[in-house]
């Protein structure tokens, strides 16, 4: 915390990772928690669903308990890899955490290369699990319950929040004069 304040850090962001029951076939699912409800509004909006887990705490607890005592906005963002894919790095989950991470924190890279590693990634676990008729088996019902959550999820923000957003992030672009 000391180093983020001396060098005018305004947003900690935290990204981890964690073993789920998903299917590798479908979009990484994306959760986190947000310090404020304005930014938890515009994680949402960026499809990181709020987290609802409650158990051990680790090195990201502790972090955010920090944030909180010291009043230092903070997010973490967390993908769900498949836990029958004992493989790591999993490059699709990365792409998926920095693909949040830039749209939150407005910043560029060039993820062509984490892009076509996922690609790669993807293909090699589907041949590989294509050999195992159970574990195939398995993705298809991980698929059928994925499928499931999305269609329960709540529908695309409304127009005014996307306006609100959008407002916002031209004032932050211009200095805090609002849009233009």
């Amino acid at each position: 915390m000391e180093v983020a304040k001396a060098n005018g850090v305004e947003l900690i962001v935290s990204l981890g990772a964690l073993l789920d029951a998903v299917p590798h076939t479908r979009d990484v699912r994306v959760t986190g928690r947000a310090s404020s409800e304005g930014l938890a509004k515009k994680s949402q909006w960026l499809g990181i669903r709020n987290s609802g887990y409650q158990g051990p705490t680790g090195i990201h607890s502790a972090l955010n308990d920090i944030c909180n005592r010291d009043k230092m906005p903070h997010a973490n963002i967390w993908a769900h890899c498949p836990h029958y894919v004992q493989t790591s790095p999993n490059p699709i989950a990365s792409h998926a955490l920095l693909q949040r991470l830039k749209r939150l924190v407005h910043f560029n890279i060039d993820m062509s290369e984490l892009q076509l590693s996922g690609e790669a990634f993807t293909s090699e676990v589907t041949r590989a699990i294509s050999k195992q008729p159970d574990v195939t088996s398995y993705v298809a019902k991980l698929e059928g319950q994925y499928d499931k959550d999305i269609s329960q999820l709540e529908d695309m923000p409304t127009g005014t929040d996307m306006v609100l957003e959008l407002e916002e992030y031209l004032r932050s672009q211009s200095g805090g004069q609002g849009p233009t």
